[in-house]
């Protein structure tokens, strides 16, 4: 049994008559087509840099096919089983196009753990990587009663063209009540709670505050270390940076980053501005330093 609370109807009708914000019309309008929007750290400890074109050009061709899958007119939900990644921040484009409201979830969790999840997120569609197929698999198998489908993120086979045009046309706009995505408590307590957010609000909160408390702006970069399933990474390592116009650095190795060598690597040779990290992270790598110690110590 789940129990959904909803907010004051006050609260939910204050933005009855607000246009949401025009995220896609921004972001053109920001970033030239080659300006970079991400620089991802893959497993192999390789960068890949990722371009404006490329990003929307992608995100585009993703949404395009999973429009084909779907035949509602309303606001449809993508559920992702996915870690903080290039596919992950495809996904979330993706979403901007479809104007759908999505979920993340840890690719990390068990496959029960996955389907409690969607079965309280009750999503039209999962997305997943070739890597997670078999647990995506498992987790639906384990819910009663689902026809949900299962839609595989294969990176390489997204139509992405160098003399393109990138398309800024939207496939379905956000309506005002629209949400914007779900994420989920960690559900260390018992079932986990589901956290919505809605479209206006929380984009304004996510550009005012990465440029009030993190200083970004056009061309700034900006690091942060946490997964893309928590509401940190949704807001600072994906919204935030992209109405600001900044860079942002996505890791494909989380472990990598707790030992000082490689995060001192990673600072100095993508030049970042901004370093956002958990204060657990931060004590791992204090205990790796010696007294005095400085990141940049280790890489020199």
């Amino acid at each position: 049994m789940s129990i959904i609370t909803l907010p004051p109807e006050e609260w939910q009708n204050q933005n009855a008559n607000c246009n949401p914000l025009d995220i896609l019309k921004k972001i053109n309008d920001i970033y030239k087509d080659n300006d970079l929007l991400f620089k991802v750290i893959k497993n192999d400890g390789s960068i890949k840099f990722l371009s404006k074109k490329e990003c929307l050009s992608k995100a585009y061709d993703l949404a395009k096919n999973i429009k084909i899958l779907s035949k509602k007119s309303e606001q449809i939900k993508l559920f992702g089983i996915l870690s903080a990644s290039e596919e992950s921040v495809i996904f979330m484009l993706a979403n901007l196009y479809l104007g759908s409201h999505h979920c993340i979830c840890f690719e990390e969790l068990t496959p029960s753990a996955i389907a409690s999840r969607i079965d309280l997120f009750k999503p039209d569609y999962i997305l997943y990587r070739p890597i997670s197929k078999r647990k995506a698999e498992e987790s639906v198998n384990l819910i009663n009663n689902s026809n949900v489908e299962l839609v595989e993120i294969d990176i390489d086979s997204l139509a992405y063209e160098k003399k393109q045009k990138v398309s800024c046309e939207y496939i379905r706009r956000y309506a005002p009540n629209d949400s914007l995505f779900t994420l989920f408590t960690s559900g260390s307590t018992g079932l986990p709670k589901a956290i919505v957010h809605g479209v206006n609000n929380y984009l304004e909160y996510s550009h005012f505050t990465s440029k009030y408390f993190f200083g970004l702006e056009k061309g700034s970069t900006i690091y942060t270390a946490t997964d893309a399933g928590w509401i940190n990474g949704h807001t600072y390592a994906f919204y935030g940076p992209l109405l600001a116009g900044a860079i942002s650095i996505i890791n494909e190795c989380p472990l990598a980053i707790s030992l000082p060598r490689f995060l001192s690597k990673y600072l100095c040779e993508l030049k970042v501005d901004c370093f956002y990290s958990s204060v657990t992270l931060l004590r791992i790598i204090k205990s790796l330093c010696k007294k005095g110690q400085l990141i940049k110590d280790f890489y020199k």
